[in-house]
């Protein structure tokens, strides 16, 4: 990835040099320009990954991923969020952000021998994330007439 206008390209051409051992060494580098960043899977998945690195916050990385992704969803992609073997504390964002996508798959916990609490719970395939999980506020229990 070099960026805007091609940017990053010196930088890259220098890295390359350097893992040669050759400062001297022509490097020749064929730039090939993505319309749709936002539809590519692996660029994306880039962004997130670089986003983090900057320590910017996850959830925020992971709603802006998400919209990304939205506004490629015009290109007929469907977005999913999933947990494989996470504790519900992870299911916790995933939860939130899977209100926004196609395809929803947060069993993750149900594999785990030892879940810690704050747990999620499943009951006739929907999950129930209570506030202490993914961090909204806590709510009182509705009282009865």
């Amino acid at each position: 990835l070099v960026g805007r206008q091609g940017s990053g390209i010196e930088e890259l051409r220098t890295g390359i040099q350097k893992t040669l051992g050759d400062a001297n060494r022509q490097i020749r580098i064929n730039v090939v320009e993505v319309e749709r960043v936002d539809a590519d899977a692996y660029l994306l998945a880039e962004y997130i990954g670089q986003q983090l690195e900057k320590r910017v916050a996850f959830r925020r990385v992971m709603r802006m991923a998400v919209q990304r992704a939205q506004r490629a969803g015009v290109l007929g992609l469907k977005i999913m969020v999933g947990n494989m073997t996470g504790t519900s504390l992870s299911v916790g964002p995933a939860f939130v952000l899977g209100q926004l996508c196609d395809i929803v798959d947060l069993d993750g916990p149900l594999f785990l021998a030892d879940d810690p609490p704050p747990a999620v719970t499943y009951r006739d395939g929907s999950v129930d994330c209570p506030p202490t999980v993914w961090g909204g506020p806590a709510t009182e229990p509705a009282s009865g007439p």
